[in-house]
């Protein structure tokens, strides 16, 4: 099953959000829309 979740962040806080939500294995891919970064595990 997967599961889709969206949220609006400054852009600012982004990455560092990011960066969290993978340490703590949240998520298995981030993306930051406006210049279109990929994080993954």
């Amino acid at each position: 099953m997967a599961i889709l979740v969206l949220v609006t962040v400054p852009q600012s806080k982004a990455v560092s959000l990011a960066k969290v939500i993978l340490a703590k294995r949240l998520g298995v891919c981030i993306n930051i829309v406006k210049g279109v970064d990929s994080y993954f595990w």
